[in-house]
């Protein structure tokens, strides 16, 4: 990562710190488990990692079983998803972010509207992108794998062990849900 980008990100962080949006601090889970509403997974711009998360998608709707699910995907991944019934899709394109990095308007504005309640991003790294899109969604619950400034926009991290595999992640990530 270039000097400029690491300072981007550093701006982008505090910017966000300063900007007012809290997490909510806690939320309850059913006894019978939590069956979502309305599921959002994001899935990964990168190529390598969403070729990985593709298949742990499949087995998290499996074993969730939302009521209704939208899938928020690079637009060019979107044909290597297999749609289930029920699924929406919403598609982004990285490059269309504001100087921080965050998603500009027009797709925050669209996650908005989906008015999901849980929301798993599915990316393995931080990038501003990808969790400005789950701040969008103002989720009660949102979920992610550990990565640096995770705390500031996700309030279930799931940390599997140092050096696993993205696949290993994954599982482990589905076993804590």
């Amino acid at each position: 990562m270039s000097f400029k980008e690491q300072l981007l990100r550093k701006l982008a962080i505090l910017w966000w710190s300063l900007r007012g949006e809290k997490l909510p601090k806690s939320f309850s889970i059913p006894n019978g488990g939590l069956r979502a509403q309305h599921l959002a997974v994001i899935l990964p711009p990168d190529f390598d990692e969403f070729d990985v998360a593709r298949y742990a998608f499949d087995q998290l709707v499996e074993k969730l079983k939302p009521y209704r699910c939208t899938v928020i995907v690079r637009e060019n991944f979107r044909s290597w998803i297999n749609p289930g019934a029920g699924t929406k899709f919403l598609t982004f394109n990285p490059d269309n972010k504001n100087l921080l990095g965050f998603p500009e308007n027009r797709i925050k504005h669209d996650i908005e509207t989906l008015e999901a309640d849980v929301v798993i991003d599915l990316t393995p790294h931080f990038t501003q992108f990808t969790a400005g899109l789950a701040a969008a969604s103002h989720a009660p619950l949102r979920i992610t794998l550990a990565k640096d400034h995770a705390g500031k926009f996700f309030n279930l991290i799931v940390h599997p062990a140092r050096g696993r595999s993205l696949q290993e992640q994954y599982f482990v990530l589905l076993s804590h849900i």
